[in-house]
């Protein structure tokens, strides 16, 4: 079984969308008890769908949005496994009496809201403080909880477009509008959340003291535009976007090559081409059956294939294109040349290195049926976290967490039901946002 490191750990996940979810996701995958909060008042934009979608359905299972389309809707799905989830009205006293007493025996609070959504709920640093001292919260909106953009909303292409990430994404000839969307901004934060989770644990253990933490999305994408900043600070160039080249060496690419796989794309087929040394130029020559490229002027050295990158690529493009992206990788990986086929979201569950690596995991959905879910991205002598919850439906764990972990009985949680402070279903009135 693998090991479940934060076993002893709660983490009480205020999170949606991506980054807040994410980084809980990675807490769960290592162990900890995470309860996710929802409400029945409210249905959150993008996650789970729309309350009555109309067709076109793209997002559910099958397209099919079913009777219940929130608990079908894929974006929930791929950021909530290994999590517990109860809904709790907090705009009442009896919910709020609940959370606060969930809150006692909790360790963690992670929130992505944006800048002043948790004052206006009433649990700012400082009330959840006043509730359990050593509580740590971790707050990771997209501008951080200062500044003149603290109370703004965002989103991943916002977050990315302040860090810089955006001016250096794309090609040189293409606009900004034409950078597709990622979220890579999201990612980003929410794993640096999670680091920051085990540090500030560790700092409780051992001053008995809890955390609160800014986190800002925008902030911990900058920290990967370090060598272009730099390079403006030290030189005066702004780099710009550069496509899928290195400043430093070539050949770095991608590489068309020869149709494999589903008719629908098999046209659109593409090798990763990364040589960085003079070994690697030469074992790729040979791979490549030239070894008269080695010595021709325009390629001896790093610096004349730099120069001459344009009619490099075309080298590599034209015995690239005579074999498929799978044979191309593997005939220069076996010659130590950095290189991978592109695979598209269907080719990865088929990947040989993915699937002997166990890396997606099929697990059962009470409203989704069967799915493949990607689960952490470690092993420990050789397990990797296993899903042992799928994500959960709305307010699924109620009982769970209400009656066996609080002590609520029977009769009190029948009334909270009917008064409509828990719940397993949005009301017909609930709002989105």
């Amino acid at each position: 079984m693998p090991q479940r490191f934060l076993r002893t750990v709660r983490v009480l996940d205020f999170g949606e969308v991506f980054a807040g979810p994410y980084a809980t996701t990675l807490l769960a995958d290592a162990g900890a008890d995470v309860i996710k909060i929802e409400s029945i008042q409210r249905m959150p934009a993008v996650v789970r769908g729309d309350r009555f979608p109309r067709a076109p359905t793209f997002g559910y299972v099958g397209n099919d949005p079913g009777e219940r389309p929130w608990e079908r809707f894929f974006f929930f799905h791929c950021v909530e496994r290994n999590k517990r989830g109860i809904t709790l009205d907090l705009g009442s006293t009896a919910g709020r009496a609940l959370f606060e007493q969930l809150l006692c025996i909790t360790d963690i609070v992670i929130s992505n809201y944006a800048g002043g959504v948790l004052e206006r709920l009433g649990y700012d640093y400082d009330r959840l403080r006043a509730l359990r001292p050593d509580i740590i919260l971790i707050y990771l909106s997209g501008f951080g909880d200062s500044g003149p953009y603290r109370r703004y909303v965002s989103f991943a292409p916002v977050t990315e477009a302040l860090s810089g990430q955006f001016a250096l994404r794309g090609y040189p000839e293409t606009a900004p509008a034409d950078t597709p969307h990622t979220l890579w901004s999201d990612g980003v934060a929410a794993t640096m959340a999670a680091l920051l989770a085990l540090a500030a644990l560790r700092f409780r253990a051992r001053t008995g003291r809890g955390q609160y933490i800014d986190l800002s999305q925008a902030e911990a994408s900058t920290l990967f535009c370090g060598p272009a900043i730099l390079d403006y600070v030290m030189n005066g160039r702004v780099p710009g976007a550069t496509g899928n080249a290195e400043p430093g060496y070539a050949p770095s690419n991608t590489y068309p090559c020869a149709p494999d796989g589903a008719p629908s794309n098999a046209d659109d087929r593409w090798v990763a081409i990364a040589a960085r040394t003079d070994a690697e130029w030469v074992a790729l020559c040979h791979a490549m059956g030239h070894p008269d490229l080695i010595d021709d002027p325009r390629f001896c050295s790093a610096a004349e294939r730099k120069r001459n990158e344009a009619a490099l690529d075309a080298e590599i493009a034209a015995w690239a294109r005579g074999l498929t992206r799978h044979e191309a990788a593997r005939l220069l990986l076996e010659r130590g040349v950095p290189a991978a086929p592109v695979l598209d979201d269907a080719d990865v569950e088929r990947d040989p290195q993915i699937a002997a690596r166990r890396l997606i995991q099929r697990v059962y959905h009470a409203d989704a049926g069967e799915q493949p879910y990607v689960t952490g991205a470690w092993q420990v002598a050789g397990e990797r976290p296993w899903i042992a919850r799928p994500p959960n439906r709305l307010g699924e764990h109620n009982h769970e967490v209400l009656m066996d972990l609080l002590g609520v009985d029977a009769e009190r949680f029948a009334a909270l039901s009917a008064a409509n402070i828990i719940g397993e279903a949005y009301l017909p009135e609930a709002g989105r946002g």
